[in-house]
């Protein structure tokens, strides 16, 4: 039987707890606040039952008591709950994957609450056509790139006994450095804007710009990427609200880190402090 999207069952993995150093409960907070704004998960999942992918919509969860409310979201919702380990997220997400039986899955985070859903349907046929274990998409704003992953490569990674805390956490730092699987990269944007526009909730700068981002999306009616070029055009400033805020990053290798950090330290002005590092990397 030919590989296409026909013949295969795909799967939406939402990763999300209520617990949050910064934000305790994020993934409910409301949006808009004001007057009577519907959850974050929620604007998740309606965005994910708008694909043309004929995909299961999965909340992963942690088994912890303070998820217990999760239960009764994910029933309302109407999607289907897994509860599992709450730092071994790459277990949860292959325990995920062999109840419900995925070939591939789309990997989402709980607190990102504007996907393109078009170019996910889109690279989703990539994916399978192109026969990837791993494709990514690359300069969309930091919240809104996404991860498609087979579904046999996440258990088989699981049943690795020597991953670090760390690639079990994030669930795919292993097949990033892999070089074994077969992984593509693809820009969706001619612009890289990573580093210009947050659409992620870590910080209250950040729940304060994605309200004003929604309240755009339901006064104009647009979503995804082209909700993000109409506030361009109409409210730059937005993106002036959190842009000073910054992304736990993760890094394959330590001159990979170093060289992140130079940069960093150059767009703060601390030129002396980036110049020791820069020969330090090159000694």
């Amino acid at each position: 039987m030919a590989d296409g999207p026909q013949n295969n069952r795909i799967g939406f993995i939402i990763q999300a707890r209520m617990k949050s150093t910064r934000l305790p409960g994020k993934i409910l907070y409301p949006l808009p606040f004001y007057p009577d704004g519907k959850p974050v998960l929620h604007w998740i999942i309606y965005a994910l039952k708008r694909s043309k992918q004929i995909g299961i919509i999965i909340l992963a969860t942690t088994v912890e008591s303070e998820d217990d409310v999760l239960t009764a979201f994910a029933n309302q919702q109407n999607v289907i709950l897994h509860r599992g380990s709450e730092n071994d997220v790459l277990r949860r997400f292959a325990e995920a994957v062999q109840i419900s039986l995925l070939d591939t899955i789309v990997r989402i985070t709980g607190d990102n609450p504007i996907l393109p859903i078009s170019e996910i349907d889109e690279l989703v046929i990539r994916h399978i056509e192109n026969k990837n274990d791993y494709t990514c998409s690359e300069n969309l704003p930091l919240g809104m790139n996404i991860e498609i992953i087979k579904g046999s490569v996440i258990t088989a990674i699981n049943s690795i006994e020597d991953l670090t805390l760390h690639d079990r956490e994030h669930v795919t730092p292993y097949i990033k450095r892999s070089k074994s699987l077969q992984k593509e990269f693809v820009p969706l944007c001619e612009e890289k804007l990573t580093e210009k526009m947050r659409l992620t909730i870590d910080y209250p700068a950040d729940y304060a710009a994605l309200n004003l981002v929604m309240q755009h999306s339901l006064q104009s009616g647009l979503t995804g990427l082209a909700l993000v070029n109409y506030i361009n055009k109409t409210a730059p400033w937005v993106w002036q609200i959190n842009n000073e805020k910054h992304q736990v990053q993760q890094y394959s290798n330590q001159n990979e880190e170093v060289t992140a950090a130079i940069k960093q330290l150059n767009s703060l002005g601390f030129f002396h402090a980036a110049s020791i590092l820069e020969n330090a990397k090159q000694k």
